[in-house]
């Protein structure tokens, strides 16, 4: 099987090395909006 290498798609830019860092930058920013949406919900009940 052919490996995925940088060469063989240049118009992917390489942020992150592998895909469970962006699965965590995503889950992250999630967590991060429900504890915001949180605070608004309390502060303004």
């Amino acid at each position: 099987m052919k490996e995925s290498k940088q060469e063989d798609q240049p118009g992917k830019v390489p942020i992150f090395g592998n895909w469970n860092y962006w699965y965590l930058l995503v889950i992250g920013l999630l967590v991060l909006l429900m504890a915001g949406f949180y605070m608004l919900t309390k502060h303004f009940s």
